[in-house]
């Protein structure tokens, strides 16, 4: 049985890095043209924070989990691509480099991954953890409770709960034109003591097939 996983890797670049230059675009778009010819890969949808622009996401649909280890497995192109992204992040961070696997469904929290977006499109990601006292049932109310109120107000709602970790969610929003958008502060009512925001970003999406 096929196990289709969508991979969320955030790298925090250099600050200041301009990926427009010649050697910076070079080392990225060849580090996006060796994942993009490896069998089993379907899509990567990559972007920078609007806000904190030292924020870089990749979004990478596999047909298999199998593929995607297959991929690590082969240490020449692998390491190739990972060693170009690194080289442009700001690895003196703790947080320099953070990779997790979703489902394509996530049952206890009753969201599913979506279809991939049209390009150039602007999406807030929202990165969701447990509070320390909170419990997992508390936490599934509250994902769904902020589901609800951002579909309510005319918002495409997908992601789900990394393969990696219980008690945490990564939720992908499309606020679409004319519909009211929330503030973080918003969101955090909404979630309660049932969750905590551990990062969140707004996203301008590309879309490499």
């Amino acid at each position: 049985m096929m196990t289709e996983i969508c991979e969320v890797t955030v790298l925090c670049l250099k600050p200041g890095i301009d990926l427009s230059t010649p050697e910076n675009h070079d080392k990225y778009t060849t580090g996006i043209k060796i994942l993009t010819s490896q069998p089993g890969f379907r899509l990567l949808q990559e972007g920078r924070s609007m806000i904190e622009e030292e924020l870089l996401v990749w979004l990478i649909d596999w047909n298999d989990l199998l593929d995607h280890e297959a991929f690590m497995a082969k240490s020449e192109p692998y390491s190739k691509m990972v060693d170009a992204l690194l080289s442009m992040c700001d690895t003196e961070r703790n947080d320099f480099l953070e990779i997790k696997h979703l489902p394509p469904s996530s049952s206890f929290l009753d969201v599913t991954l979506a279809d991939p977006q049209s390009a150039n499109q602007l999406t807030t990601i929202l990165w969701l953890r447990t509070p320390e006292e909170g419990s997992l049932g508390q936490f599934a109310a509250a994902v769904k409770r902020l589901r609800g109120e951002l579909e309510q107000n005319g918002h495409t709602v997908s992601g789900g709960s990394p393969v990696e970790t219980s008690g945490e969610a990564i939720l992908f929003v499309q606020f679409h034109d004319g519909a009211p958008g929330l503030k973080k502060e918003e969101i955090a009512r909404i979630l309660g003591r049932g969750a905590n925001i551990s990062r969140s970003g707004v996203f301008n999406m590309s879309n490499h097939a």
